[in-house]
């Protein structure tokens, strides 16, 4: 609450626009997933309810990949809603527009600095050639969304810093 009484500063057009556009795509398909995986889960269950032999095959692959995208697409989304966690000692010494400037940057470093560290992990895993057990996915893929939603999330630190320009 702090920390959005202080940055009530309006943003500009265009980068309203684009905050625009990108939370309502994402939270599309985060929703998406968030169906995928519930609907799947409970067919599972109720399956299994009528008889423990009936099940899903792949349903553990199914559930970790939407799962993947579901939180690595809400993180973005919580950048771009301004939900942006200040330490107190920090808004002490910066306020209103600097403050939501600095939130921003320090997203933005973060965000660059986790995402270059998701490079070798993925291309060892892609040397490897692991795979998941029941449907034989390529685990190299459960890291397009980590890299995505970095992406989703640079952007939305971008669109914060770009929409608190004079």
């Amino acid at each position: 609450d702090v920390y959005k009484r202080q940055c009530r500063v309006p943003m500009n057009l265009a980068a309203q626009k684009v905050k625009t556009a990108m939370v309502g795509l994402v939270s599309i398909v985060a929703v998406a997933c968030l169906a995928f995986m519930m609907l799947m889960t409970v067919a599972d269950v109720t399956l299994r309810a009528f008889n423990p032999n009936w099940r899903i095959f792949g349903m553990l692959d199914y559930v970790e990949f939407s799962m993947d995208w579901l939180v690595f697409l809400a993180i973005p989304l919580s950048v771009a809603a301004g939900q942006i966690i200040v330490v107190d000692i920090v808004d002490l010494f910066v306020r209103g527009r600097s403050l939501k400037i600095f939130g921003a940057l320090v997203t933005l470093g973060v965000a660059v600095m986790i995402g270059f560290h998701t490079i070798t992990p993925a291309l060892e895993i892609l040397e490897w050639r692991e795979r998941t057990f029941d449907l034989n996915i390529l685990k190299f893929y459960y890291w397009i969304p980590i890299w995505i939603g970095f992406a989703l999330l640079v952007l939305a630190a971008f669109t914060e810093i770009w929409g608190t320009r004079k």
